[in-house]
């Protein structure tokens, strides 16, 4: 499925495409539940950008067989990439503070660095500064109910 959303007078287009499920979350090991696995792609219909990256469904989605998305998880997806490129914008100090991890933890350590990857992602497609993520991931859970 795609949607198209305007934000900050942009136009975005946000395509979910399924691409199976496994078993347990990246950055989880602990996680022995399936969960679906997509590729969302994120386009910035003015400068014809585009960023993707993998999101993973929830166990009970996996369970009801539910591989679709909707148009307000699609938005959700858009909200959770440009919420981590938010933390991607901190020190490693400040994420850690932020999310009660440890400094000294390698596995904080790898979700900040996946941050910090996000950080890029949105600065590609024009969500360039704390400020204008800050406004946007205010106005989708607002309007959107993320």
């Amino acid at each position: 499925m795609k949607i198209r959303i305007k934000l900050n007078n942009i136009n975005y287009r946000i395509k979910a495409t399924y691409q199976g499920y496994i078993k347990g979350f990246p950055f989880d090991y602990k996680d022995i539940m399936y969960h679906n696995k997509y590729n969302i792609t994120i386009t910035n219909m003015e400068t014809k950008k585009r960023t993707s990256f993998k999101f993973y469904g929830s166990f009970a989605d996996w369970q009801k067989g539910k591989t679709e998305f909707d148009r307000q998880k699609l938005i959700f997806c858009l909200y959770c990439l440009l919420n981590d490129g938010l933390s991607g914008y901190d020190t490693f100090e400040d994420f850690c503070s932020n999310f009660g991890y440890d400094t000294d933890s390698r596995k904080a350590y790898k979700i900040y660095k996946a941050c910090q990857k996000s950080s890029v992602k949105v600065d590609k497609i024009g969500f360039n500064s704390k400020n204008v993520l800050c406004d946007t991931l205010n106005h989708l859970s607002s309007n959107y109910n993320c």
